[in-house]
């Protein structure tokens, strides 16, 4: 997946912080962030950090309460 802003699996937290300048790597967990997608108030990409690397991305809602 690639997010509006062209972010992949791989890119460094400097790169993503630069894309998603409010970005909080930390947030809502440590190695987990959420940003949001453009023209979609509804929705956000969830970012899970492997180290200083991009492992995952999920598009989802941004009231998501229930993954499984």
């Amino acid at each position: 997946m690639r997010t509006s802003e062209d972010a992949t699996p791989g890119w460094t937290l400097d790169q993503l912080m630069a894309a998603y300048p409010g970005l909080d790597p930390a947030m809502p967990h440590p190695g987990r962030s959420h940003a949001p997608v453009p023209g979609k108030p509804d929705a956000v990409y969830r970012m899970g950090m492997d180290a200083d690397r991009l492992a995952t991305i999920y598009l989802q809602l941004a009231d998501q309460s229930c993954y499984e």
